[in-house]
């Protein structure tokens, strides 16, 4: 069995965890989940704090504006949903749940359903402004114009956000002062950090590591469908169409795609290859725990780093792309950090140095699910 072995002092401090509402500070948080997510709209928090004998509850509103931060560095600005004061003889405490500000897009209707003759850029910006986004970040190709396309009523502001800026071979989310970004990811940066859990349990960093591999939603032949129901300078209706074969399947298992209300076929294989490579993503899941929120060098932990991992366990050395963090703290466990590991530059394919990424191979994994947990001797 894998042993544990020393950490450095940067993964292992007592962090301070510190929501501001109102210009006041609360910081005496017992127990913490901040989630922080590429594939989550609305990143979620939840504090928690035993109230002694004679302490005044915190003076917090639901429905309040916050930040939460971490040693004083910024990482979610949002809302507080719900709070909770709960009492019994053995028990006072208090408690408050929230999301990022990608709330507000998930909770409103978009009150744009049309974008012909609007840019990228524009289409965003007509979308989030009435909701009181208005800082918003483009990494990409803003310039990008919408011909034809339209959504259906009733979609709520997040889905019309992101139907919009897949369309274009990227994705959207938040800074952690609330600035909205549309781009991709960026995998010529170097790993922030090394990951190790070999059965020597030489220089181990990580307490528990998860692999999951699934072919459930992959398919010998896919074929995707589309339809171009004409431009202004164009009444026709164009049938569109794109075969993919993973000639790597074992499998003959296919599948027909209806992509409706594509520009062009162009814009199809671009939908299409973003289908697929989301496919792939769900194909290998990694999730390491580590002591702490930092890296061996005292990086915070962060969406969008690329991560080596390294262990003998599994048959693992390479390098994999860092797709959600979530930072945990209770009296049971302490605080920990859950990674969640992709391959990398499968997601968002088109980004800069995806296809240089996904051409590294390391060494083969295994074909099962694996959990090893590391304990201390």
């Amino acid at each position: 069995m894998p042993i544990l072995n020393n950490m450095p002092n940067w993964m292992i401090k007592d962090s301070v965890i510190a929501v501001e509402i109102d210009g006041l500070t609360h910081d005496k948080w017992q127990e913490y989940d901040i989630e922080n997510s590429f594939e989550t709209p609305a990143d979620a928090f939840s504090m928690r704090i035993g109230i002694p004998d004679g302490t005044i509850v915190p003076l917090i509103n639901e429905g309040a504006t916050c930040t939460v931060r971490i040693d004083g560095k910024l990482i979610l600005t949002g809302f507080i949903d719900r709070i909770e004061h709960s009492l019994t003889k053995f028990n006072h405490s208090f408690s408050i749940n929230g999301r990022d500000k990608g709330a507000i897009l998930v909770d409103c209707d978009a009150e744009i359903t049309s974008f012909v003759g609007l840019t990228l850029k524009e289409s965003i910006e007509k979308i989030v402004n009435p909701l009181g986004i208005d800082k918003i970040e483009f990494k990409g190709k803003e310039d990008i114009a919408f011909d034809k396309t339209e959504l259906e009523p009733g979609m709520n502001a997040w889905e019309a956000v992101k139907r919009l800026v897949n369309s274009a071979g990227m994705h959207a989310w938040f800074k952690a002062d609330g600035t909205l970004v549309v781009g991709e990811a960026d995998y010529t940066t170097p790993p922030v950090a090394k990951l190790i859990l070999n059965y020597s349990g030489h220089l181990n960093n990580v307490t528990e590591l998860i692999m999951q591999q699934s072919a459930a939603n992959r398919y010998s032949e896919v074929t995707f469908l589309g339809q171009s129901h004409g431009r202004k300078t164009d009444s026709a209706k164009h049938d569109l169409k794109y075969v993919h074969k993973d000639e790597t399947a074992q499998f003959e298992k296919k599948r027909t795609i209806i992509l409706g209300n594509v520009e062009n076929q162009k814009a199809l294989e671009k939908a299409a290859k973003k289908w697929l490579a989301d496919v792939q993503l769900e194909g290998l899941t990694i999730r390491a725990t580590v002591p702490g929120h930092y890296t061996d060098f005292g990086i915070l932990w962060e969406n969008g780093q690329r991560v080596h991992l390294e262990s003998d366990v599994f048959g693992i050395d390479r390098v994999f792309f860092l797709i959600s963090r979530r930072f945990q703290s209770s009296r049971s466990q302490g605080r920990i950090t859950i990674l969640e590991l992709k391959e990398d530059g499968v997601w968002l394919p088109d980004s800069p140095g995806a296809s240089k990424a996904r051409s590294r191979k390391g060494k083969k994994q295994k074909k099962e699910l694996a959990v090893i947990t590391p304990t201390k001797r």
